[in-house]
């Protein structure tokens, strides 16, 4: 029995030592002009994802920002559900949320991004049948010392200016686009060499 017992707050010990953050949009609404202004339709169910990612230090943060999303040391990185991608599961509810899994430390500054996208096809304004996304600045959250933290990601809430979404939409540039904006720059390179 003491043995039990033991063992018991040994668990609940270790148990209580991790800790989850859920997370949530907020209401997204799609563009409603080529410059990606906020329209009061909300972002379809299947055709988007939000992506939050977390990090133990603010340069690790803005270094992954800076790189383009393409490098960094995210917490729990190989842990399902730490990253935070998810898809809006109710069409037409306009938000993301989910919830890490158990990778955190309890009453623990961490540092955390997060990345949105939405497609439109369909729509009668052919400016708008395009892939837009937009992200937040590197924002901050400490976990809680029991129970799950809660953070939201929000459009000009003023609780953080770093969780909160731009004014806009971004469109994703068109495959033809870039290659014609690399071909260019080929182009520029090849005439300063010559001259």
């Amino acid at each position: 029995m003491k043995k039990f017992l033991t063992m018991a707050v040994a668990a609940l010990a270790v148990s209580s030592q991790a800790a989850s953050i859920a997370w949530g949009s907020g209401k997204l609404t799609q563009p409603i002009d080529g410059s990606g202004t906020f329209g009061a339709t909300n972002i379809g169910g299947s055709a988007g994802y939000m992506t939050v990612w977390f990090f133990a230090s603010e340069a690790d943060a803005n270094s992954f920002v800076s790189s383009g999303y393409t490098a960094g040391n995210f917490v729990g990185s190989t842990l399902a559900g730490t990253e935070g991608q998810t898809k809006d599961s109710v069409a037409g509810l306009g938000a993301y949320s989910g919830t890490t899994a158990d990778a955190f430390a309890v009453d623990t500054q961490y540092f955390t991004v997060a990345y949105v996208e939405t497609t439109i096809t369909g729509n009668a304004n052919p400016v708008l049948n395009n892939t837009w996304y937009m992200y937040t600045g590197v924002g901050s959250v400490t976990t809680q010392a029991t129970g799950n933290t809660t953070i939201n990601f929000l459009t000009g809430a003023g609780i953080d200016g770093a969780r909160e979404w731009p004014s806009n939409w971004t469109p994703v540039p068109e495959p033809a686009t870039g290659a014609l904006a690399l071909a260019g720059a080929a182009l520029l390179l090849r005439r300063r060499r010559r001259a």
